[in-house]
């Protein structure tokens, strides 16, 4: 998974917020997500597509590839707390090789890419 973010202005409450965050709440959503997905498109036009996005979604989220909520927290921690924060935090797994990537392939191959990578 990869997490950008973006602050326009401190907030430094977050550290303190952060260390709160329970470690597995957000393999918990994700799979919320998938099932809402396709229960809200059964019957629909669409029903196929959430099943196949929905599937993607829990083994996504079951996969050893989810990235540590705490160092997510951590990021934003000192993203919130620091006098002049990035434009940009590559965090999680694989984030820095495929920012690589995109700068390398045209944008359909990248897309391509980014659509069979799951």
């Amino acid at each position: 998974m990869i997490a950008f973010v973006h602050i326009d202005r401190p907030v430094p409450f977050i550290s303190m917020a952060a260390q709160q965050i329970p470690d597995r709440i957000g393999i918990q959503n994700g799979k919320i997500a998938a099932d809402h997905l396709a229960e809200s498109a059964k019957g629909d036009a669409y029903e196929a597509q959430a099943k196949k996005t929905a599937e993607g979604m829990r083994k996504q989220y079951s996969g050893s590839m989810m990235s540590d909520p705490k160092i997510v927290a951590r990021a934003i921690s000192r993203a919130a707390n620091t006098r002049r924060p990035k434009a940009r935090y590559l965090i999680g797994f694989g984030a820095k090789p495929l920012v690589f990537l995109h700068t390398l392939l045209p944008a359909r191959w990248f897309d391509w890419f980014m659509m069979h990578a799951s």
